[in-house]
């Protein structure tokens, strides 16, 4: 069942922002200080909430109730992965852009605001800088303002991301509960798309905070499902997108091989190791090189996400 305080459709509005809730009604303080201070203007935000728990929905009602800003929407359902939730999200939108953001963390809308008044009409995706936020720590990651799309690959965030609706909006995420913002990058053409990289902060990404899929081993456990698609997609061999392909790779292996109990590693290396045979001598190279980066960058403490 899905319920609404959905408002009176006007005019289109220039930025909308879906938002997944679930299970999250401990660590709503964030979410509660950007809706509060949202800036005047065509902005419009659509709620999800994933019902996961009876705790969540009176904290986010309690949030609303006090906020009481009409250009806030919220809907409940049953769906039971973040991509859902964005897809349903995505079917209420009537905006020009649209931003995926997630509940636990901080998007910087003024700077938002600011790219999307000087963003060109030929532009069809924006791309902005993030912060990580671990324990009060602040690190920042810089993509190159040309020539990114390799460097998004390491830091595939979608959250800093915004697509232009009337092109977006027809694609879907898929229900996998991890790395469905990767694939979603990869379905919509993403390294041949029109984009205009900012120098500017769009979003602060809050580290370990209390909820979060990358800290749930059954999220972990559907990852590994997703891995045979992105191999299939570097053996169709375009070389457009190749290498960044090998780089989301690479990012999926390792994130997997980091959450795997000491039982189960060598099984998931042995599988893992049978996949990428798969691919080209050069593709298989190329994932294992990127490995031994992202290795290296953990080992230097950058930043990546």
């Amino acid at each position: 069942m899905i319920e609404s305080l959905e408002p009176e459709r006007k005019s289109l509005c220039e930025l909308g922002i879906v938002v997944p809730v679930t299970k999250l009604s401990r660590n709503l303080a964030n979410l509660e200080s950007w809706l509060s201070k949202l800036p005047k203007g065509r902005i419009q935000v659509i709620l999800v909430h994933d019902v996961q728990d009876t705790e969540t929905a009176p904290a986010l009602n309690q949030i609303l109730m006090k906020i009481k800003d009409r250009r806030i929407e919220y809907f409940e359902g049953y769906f039971g992965a973040p991509g859902l939730a964005r897809n349903y999200g995505m079917t209420k939108i009537n905006s020009n852009w649209i931003w995926f953001v997630d509940s636990d963390d901080l998007p910087v809308l003024e700077n938002v605001i600011k790219n999307l008044k000087s963003t060109g009409d030929d532009i069809e995706i924006l791309v902005g800088q993030f912060e990580t936020d671990r324990n009060g720590q602040r690190f920042r990651s810089d993509t190159p303002t040309s020539g990114g799309y390799e460097k998004i690959a390491y830091n595939p965030g979608i959250w800093r991301i915004l697509f232009r609706a009337e092109i977006f909006s027809k694609y879907e995420f898929q229900k996998f509960k991890m790395a469905e913002d990767q694939l979603f990058l990869i379905d919509v053409n993403f390294f041949k798309r029109r984009c205009r990289f900012s120098e500017d902060i769009f979003y602060i990404y809050f580290k370990h905070t209390h909820g979060q899929l990358t800290d749930q081993m059954q999220a972990i456990s559907e990852l590994a499902m997703t891995i045979p698609v992105v191999i299939n997609e570097i053996k169709k061999n375009n070389l457009g997108s190749r290498k960044y392909l090998e780089i989301i790779l690479a990012r999926q292996l390792g994130t997997e091989l980091k959450h795997a109990s000491k039982k189960d590693i060598f099984t998931i290396l042995k599988k893992d190791i049978f996949l990428v045979k798969n691919l080209s001598v050069q593709s298989q190279m190329g994932v294992g090189i990127t490995l031994m980066k992202i290795y290296l960058q953990k080992l230097a403490k950058l930043n990546y996400e």
